[in-house]
């Protein structure tokens, strides 16, 4: 579901969005996702990301453009261990975030895994993580911005929202599917090159 609300000052817009990836080896990858202090922020580069606490980081997926205008989203987000196969990462508030326009990002991604035996390979099994993500961002307009079509605005930022989750989701599954991959070959005493 999309929608965007804009009156002359702010702009709220809202999306859904979901997907999967698949990781080798079905029993490690909980283990993998629980020990996320450990490699996230590498797995995040080369988006800024500083660790809050144990379970909690600011990210900045980087800088974007919009109507000539510098646009650096960060948002703080907290990742929770619902169950052995659930995980939350939801949005928290952090008093350090500035920006030159006020903006407030509200974000959850709910991550289940469920594993599935390759039909072409018995033996092996893939794990599955299906993940589901809301984001809502309310954000002040720049002046020049106010005096703009409320439906060029909103078209505007549908299409930078829709950008940065792309660009979120597909650096961090990849890099997130090849460290593990890494380490899960590592462990089994493996040679990577």
């Amino acid at each position: 579901m999309l929608s965007a609300i804009n009156n002359k000052n702010k702009l709220q817009l809202s999306n859904d969005y979901s997907g999967d990836f698949s990781l080798p080896a079905a029993a490690d990858v909980s283990r993998y996702l629980a020990s996320h202090h450990e490699w996230f922020v590498q797995c995040a580069h080369p988006m800024s990301t500083i660790p809050i606490d144990d379970n909690s980081y600011r990210l900045c997926p980087g800088r974007f453009k919009c109507f000539n205008f510098s646009v650096e989203p960060t948002v703080s987000l907290r990742l929770t261990q619902l169950t052995n196969y659930t995980y939350q990462i939801q949005s928290i508030p952090d008093e350090n975030e500035h920006s030159l326009f006020s903006h407030k990002i509200n974000f959850c991604i709910s991550l289940c895994l469920r594993e599935r035996q390759q039909s072409s390979l018995p033996d092996k099994t893939l794990t599955y993580a299906d993940w589901d993500l809301s984001v809502a961002i309310q954000t002040e307009l720049p002046y020049v911005l106010r005096t703009m079509p409320s439906a060029f605005i909103q078209q505007a930022g549908r299409q930078l929202l829709d950008k940065v989750v792309y660009q979120v989701v597909q650096q961090l599954t990849s890099r997130i599917k090849t460290d593990f991959s890494n380490r899960h070959l590592s462990s089994a005493g493996m040679k990577i090159y």
